[in-house]
C-alpha cells in the first residue's frame, strides 16, 4: 500500500506528466479524496508556470536570478511549509533554467557540426523521427534496420533523429509504417533542399 508521504513525493512527476500509467491512475484516485495533495498539485502547477515564464537570467548574476525566482514562488505560496519543502527542488530548477539558457546557443550549432570521419552521403530521402522517451535502444535499432535505413544524426536536444533511407525505398510507405508504430511519437519526411 502506498503511504501519503510516497504520494507527496510523486506529485512533481505527476504534474510533469512523467509517471507511468499505473502511478498516474493511483495518483488520480488519491487526489479525488485528498485536499492536501490537490492543493500541492495546484502549487506545483503555479511553480511550473513561473519556471517556464522566466525566459532570461538577469545580467548581473546567477544569484539574482535564483533570488527573483524564489520571490515569485513565495508570492504564490499559501502554506507555511512550502518554502522549506521545495527550496532544494526550486533551486535546482532555477539552476537548470539558467544552464539551459546558456546552452541554447550551443544546441543551435548542433545540426551544422560534422566530424572529419563523417562520410554520410545524404543521397537518399531523410525522415525525422522522435521516439517515446521510454523506447529502448534495441527497439530503435530494429525500426531503423527493418528498412535498411541508417541514422545520420541525432538525437538532438529535442530528441529528433534523422533517418536516411536507401534510394530504392518508397519514403511514403516507410513513413506510414513508422507513424503506425507504437514507439514512434513523431515522423515526417524531410523536405529536399
Amino acid at each position: 500500500m502506498t503511504t501519503h508521504q510516497q504520494i507527496l513525493e510523486l506529485l512533481p512527476w505527476f504534474v510533469n506528466g512523467t509517471l507511468n500509467e499505473r502511478e498516474q491512475s493511483m495518483l488520480n484516485e488519491h487526489l479525488k479524496g485528498c485536499g492536501e495533495c490537490s492543493h500541492e498539485v495546484e502549487i506545483l502547477i503555479e511553480t511550473s508556470k513561473v519556471f517556464h515564464a522566466t525566459t532570461e537570467p538577469p545580467k548581473d548574476s546567477i544569484g539574482q536570478a535564483r533570488s527573483d525566482f524564489l520571490q515569485q514562488l513565495e508570492g504564490r505560496s499559501e502554506t507555511a511549509g512550502f518554502r522549506a519543502r521545495w527550496m532544494i527542488p526550486a533551486s535546482v530548477a532555477a539552476c537548470l533554467l539558467i544552464a539551459a539558457l546558456f546552452m541554447g546557443p550551443l544546441s543551435q550549432q548542433e545540426e551544422t557540426f560534422k566530424t572529419l570521419g563523417n562520410n554520410v552521403s545524404n543521397s537518399g530521402p531523410v525522415i525525422q523521427l522522435v521516439f517515446h522517451p521510454d523506447t529502448p535502444e534495441r527497439a530503435i535499432r530494429s525500426l531503423v534496420l527493418r528498412d535498411q535505413g541508417h541514422i545520420i544524426s541525432g538525437p538532438t536536444a529535442q530528441g529528433v533523429y534523422r533517418l536516411e533511407l536507401p534510394l530504392d525505398k518508397d519514403p511514403q510507405w516507410v513513413l506510414e509504417r513508422l507513424k503506425a508504430h507504437p514507439d514512434v511519437k513523431f515522423a515526417a519526411l524531410e523536405a529536399n533542399p
